[in-house]
């Protein structure tokens, strides 16, 4: 099972370089989960680095086989 990570912890490598799913910092104590990729520059989202607002993130999951 994957496990969420925290950025202070570490941040993906280099030759993982894809989309993961991210936490970012809760907002009016409300967590928003979405899918970003990651990149030389940072995290992305829609052309934006969101980077300083992730607290966590975690690898994809297997796409289902059936």
């Amino acid at each position: 099972m994957t496990k969420w990570i925290s950025v202070k912890d570490s941040l993906p490598e280099e030759k993982d370089y894809g989309y993961f799913l991210v936490c970012l910092i809760p907002l009016y104590k409300e967590v928003r989960i979405t899918f970003a990729l990651y990149d030389e520059d940072g995290f992305q989202l829609n052309h934006e680095n969101i980077t300083r607002i992730v607290s966590h993130w975690m690898l994809l999951p297997e796409p289902p086989n059936d």
